[in-house]
């Protein structure tokens, strides 16, 4: 598959009088102040000077990293290989995946015609360029529109966004939306149509036409941010916007220019989660921080890749995020269940039977709930606790009158004293198929201090009205109330 950027072939095909269908000056206009300004300086106004810029660039910085040159399958097998003077422990707290709040990861799509099953594979992509007419322009789609179509099969599939595509496991139906996705990307053809290319403006001009054609322009942004020259601080930037995205739950596309043998270099990829290393050395010396791209180049291989985020602060390297946009939003506290989640006599108690109660919240909004072992206790906490004899399961099950898209709270144990070994914490979601299990949390892992918990965010599908905090415990022993999980300020968002 050829790579999004070629520059090593450009001076070549300008020499041969073989026109591009991006004029350099175009390029210019996408680049922030700074880099304006080091254009400026450096006389860098044609595309042979930013050629010999790009390579001199990231040439040094492939020769500093070695992470570029192979694919990691194991970051930590990596590590001991290439750096044995440290010991590695991976920061659990600086690591995360979409599936940590939509419960999934995108899917590998891609492939050619020896790997058939995935989504897009070669057979589809090619009935599709037929239909949009671009045969003229690209003979595989391009890895930007292929990652494109990643993101829509994640957000069709697994968010709820059925407007894209009704059903993206029928190959008819993706073939129709492929062909929307190549027939509306501007493609720079540089030479050959296995040369062309699509820059990331381009990449979103023609995800944003595709989400405007199916009435989604404000319920999805994407956003490009390009580091054309490789300046400092640029990556890092960069890789903090892919975390904040990646726990939203919303995968993050990565393109680079061509730095090295891994899959991900000069290529379009589809990220959904990261990992943070510490090295602590076996002698002397400092710590270091290593942070791993986990992700899919859409080769189709379906297999786990990982790439060092330093490649992000190569030139001509970047990301493109996707947010979700709802128009309504309201908070729940705990207090709202104060008159409600109480025994007769106004105080907290933890029923061992389900007890239904219809509940009008602080926002107005009138909720139906149904709990087992969840109660409004010491006129403050809204607490579930499955930790005792003849118990095991805790829950509070909500019912709104709107669909939920995404709900963010917070949640703590109650003391350090729970006893909270093989304990969970589900999100849950009820549609036809009765209760799904979302997203699982270890309450052991859970902060012991009931007044500063942990945050949450949790991605439910759109027609999602019915969600459920089902905390489990194995060999519930307890002879008081214990396991106890504290909730509070439960943000609910929709659309």
């Amino acid at each position: 598959m050829a790579n999004i950027f070629l520059l090593a072939n450009v001076a070549t095909l300008l020499t041969a009088n073989v026109a591009t269908t991006t004029d350099f000056s175009t390029v210019i206009k996408h680049a922030t102040q700074e880099e304006q300004i080091v254009l400026k300086e450096n006389k860098i106004d044609t595309w042979e000077k930013y050629e010999t810029y790009v390579q001199e660039q990231n040439s040094t910085m492939a020769k500093s990293s070695g992470a570029f040159k192979e694919n990691i399958t194991n970051c930590e097998e990596y590590l001991n290989l290439h750096y044995p003077q440290y010991i590695w422990w991976q920061n659990s707290w600086d690591s995360a995946l979409t599936s940590d709040v939509s419960g999934f990861i995108p899917r590998d799509v891609g492939g050619n015609s020896l790997k058939v099953g995935n989504p897009y594979w070669e057979e589809e992509r090619t009935e599709a360029i037929i239909l949009a007419g671009v045969d003229d322009k690209t003979d595989y789609g391009g890895c930007g529109p292929i990652a494109g179509l990643g993101i829509f099969d994640y957000l069709a599939k697994y968010i709820g966004y059925t407007e894209l595509i009704e059903d993206s496991d029928d190959p008819k139906q993706r073939v129709q939306l492929a062909a929307e996705l190549f027939k509306n990307t501007h493609y720079s053809v540089f030479g050959n149509i296995g040369a062309s290319k699509v820059w990331s403006w381009d990449y979103t001009g023609g995800f944003d036409t595709v989400k405007k054609n199916h009435g989604l322009q404000g319920s999805i942004v994407s956003k490009h941010v390009t580091n054309l020259l490789g300046l400092s601080g640029d990556g890092k930037k960069n890789l903090e916007t892919l975390k904040e995205n990646i726990k939203l739950g919303m995968p993050v596309t990565v393109y680079t220019d061509d730095v090295g043998d891994s899959d991900f270099s000069g290529h379009y990829s589809n990220i959904y989660g990261y990992e943070t290393w510490f090295g602590i050395p076996k002698t002397e010396g400092e710590t270091i921080e290593k942070v791993f791209l986990k992700g899919w180049p859409n080769f189709g291989e379906n297999e786990v890749l990982y790439c060092d985020a330093d490649i992000l602060n190569t030139a001509f390297s970047g990301i493109v995020t996707y947010k979700q946009n709802f128009k309504n939003q309201y908070m729940i506290n705990a207090s709202d269940f104060a008159k409600d989640f109480v025994n007769a006599s106004g105080k907290g108690q933890y029923f061992f039977y389900p007890v239904s109660k219809a509940v009008t919240l602080s926002s107005g909004t009138e909720v139906m709930t149904e709990r087992l072992r969840c109660s409004y206790i010491e006129d403050k906490y809204l607490v579930l606790s499955p930790n005792r004899i003849n118990a095991g399961t805790a829950y509070l099950d909500i019912t709104f009158p709107h669909p939920v898209n995404r709900v963010t709270f917070d949640a703590a144990q109650w003391s350090e004293n729970e006893y909270t070994t093989h304990e969970t914490l589900n999100m849950q979601y009820y549609d036809s198929n009765g209760w799904n299990n979302h997203v699982t949390i270890d309450v052991s892992d859970l902060s012991k201090n009931k007044e500063n918990p942990d945050s949450f965010v949790v991605v439910f599908p759109r027609k999602t009205t019915r969600i459920r905090f089902y905390s489990t415990i194995i060999n519930a022993t307890a002879d008081r109330n214990k396991g106890r999980v504290v909730l509070e300020n439960i943000n609910v968002e929709y659309d």
